[in-house]
C-alpha cells in the first residue's frame, strides 16, 4: 500500500492490525472470526494488492460494511485506488443504507475512470441484488480469483 493510500485511510491500513499495528494480511477463505496474529484483536476487512488491484475482503458485521465503503469512497476520490475487487465471503447481509453507498462508490469510481468488480456471495445476498437489479448494474463474480482475473481481460 503507498502512502497516499495509507492517508486516504485516515491511517487504517488495511493491511495491518488497527490496534498493534503488525502485519494482519489475511489469506483468502479467512472467515470472520479473523485476529489478528499478535494481540488477538478482531479484524473486520482485510486488504491485499494483486497488481494494480485492491482486493478487500470483508471479514465482519454489516455495520463494518458501511465503514469500509466510507473508506473506499474517501480512497478513490483521492485517487488512491482506482481498480478494486470487493469479496462478501463472510457477509450474509446488507443493509439498504450499505447499497446506496455502494452504488455512490460505483459512480464515483466510473466518474474517475475506476472500476468495482464483486465477488463471493452468499445465496441471500445475491438475490438481494437479483431482487433489486443491482446484478445489472456492478459486475458479479463467483471467486476472487474470476474478479481479478475480469480486469486483465478488459
Amino acid at each position: 500500500m503507498t502512502t497516499k493510500e495509507a492517508e486516504v485511510f485516515d491511517g487504517v491500513r488495511p493491511d495491518l492490525c488497527p490496534v498493534c499495528g503488525s502485519s494482519a494480511v489475511s489469506e483468502p477463505g479467512a472467515s470472520a472470526s479473523a485476529s489478528c496474529p499478535r494481540c488477538g484483536h478482531l479484524l473486520w476487512f482485510a486488504s491485499t494488492r494483486v497488481g494494480d488491484v485492491t482486493v478487500i475482503r470483508l471479514l465482519d458485521t454489516r455495520m463494518a460494511v458501511m465503514e469500509l465503503l466510507e473508506l473506499l469512497d474517501n480512497a478513490v476520490c483521492e485517487g488512491a485506488v482506482s481498480r478494486i475487487v470487493l469479496n462478501f465471503g463472510s457477509i450474509q447481509q446488507v443493509s439498504s443504507a450499505a447499497l446506496g453507498k455502494l452504488i455512490k462508490l460505483r459512480s464515483r469510481a466510473d466518474a474517475l475512470r475506476g472500476k468495482i468488480r464483486l465477488c463471493g456471495f452468499h445465496a441471500d445476498l445475491r438475490q438481494v441484488f437479483r431482487i433489486t437489479r443491482l446484478d445489472g448494474i456492478f459486475d458479479l463474480y463467483d471467486t476472487e480469483t474470476e474478479a481479478v482475473a475480469a480486469f486483465a481481460a478488459s
